[in-house]
């Protein structure tokens, strides 16, 4: 899933990720088949650091077994020598085996 940073809803209400996505996610757990074969959350959020998703994923599939993981990816922008940057989390359960992630 890959959940806005911010919004409002139709009568003003405010979304911030940083505040709603462990009830966001733990939703989102109910959609799931009893054997997942992964889950991805990814976020451009600033100030949400990977361990903040490696948690909340841990938290979340602690019962379904697998390998949790959380990085941060950056791309070069050349010109400027800036990186742009993109955190992850992700569980990964093939068929009840645990996998490493493919970085």
């Amino acid at each position: 899933m890959d959940p806005p940073s911010y919004g409002r809803g139709p009568n003003g209400q405010i979304w911030k990720l940083e505040d709603e996505l462990y009830p966001f996610a733990s939703l989102c757990m109910n959609l799931l088949s009893d054997n997942p074969l992964f889950i991805l959350i990814n976020s451009y959020t600033t100030g949400l650091q990977p361990l903040v998703l490696y948690n909340i994923l841990s938290r979340l599939t602690k019962s379904l077994g697998g390998k949790v993981d959380a990085q941060e990816a950056g791309l070069p922008v050349t010109r400027e020598g800036l990186y742009f940057l993109r955190r992850f989390g992700a569980l990964e359960q093939i068929a009840g085996a645990r996998r490493k992630l493919k970085r």
